[in-house]
């Protein structure tokens, strides 16, 4: 499966050329609600939206809860591991869908390198990265 780690920019410029299962990432403040922020319009996505704040340390408030992470897994688990392309993306592309993105990859062994992806996103957010995994042990 490829894997593409994008900004809101990157991801509406974006065109699938395959089956593409798009992770969005808002924040619960703003939920890409305008039509400015419409990925492409294409038959070969499946498209979800989850809202979490990046905030490191986490609040309890706006922040990726336990029920959250494990709606995202079983979400992709359903949907997504099917598809030929995983994208995932934030406002900026460089702290939670990086985070997200390197979760999937490595509880499902999606095939890219852990230390390359750590490398290409230092900023990620290591609080989702862990939430993401440890809830993974539970489902």
């Amino acid at each position: 499966m490829d894997l593409e780690i994008l900004s809101l920019l990157e991801a509406c410029e974006y065109r699938p050329k395959n089956r593409t299962y798009a992770l969005r990432i808002a924040s619960p403040k703003h939920l890409y609600e305008s039509p400015v922020f419409d990925l492409v319009n294409s038959p070969l996505y499946t498209i979800v939206t989850y809202a979490f704040e990046d905030e490191n340390p986490p609040r309890l408030y706006h922040s990726l809860t336990e029920s959250l992470a494990k709606q995202i897994l079983t979400d992709f688990k359903d949907r997504g591991l099917d598809q030929d392309t995983l994208l995932v993306h934030c406002s900026r592309g460089q702290n939670r869908s990086p985070a997200v993105g390197m979760a999937l990859n490595d509880i499902f062994g999606l095939g890219y390198d852990r230390k390359v992806l750590k490398q290409k996103f230092p900023e990620a957010n290591w609080h989702v990265y862990r939430r993401l995994l440890e809830v993974s042990k539970a489902i």
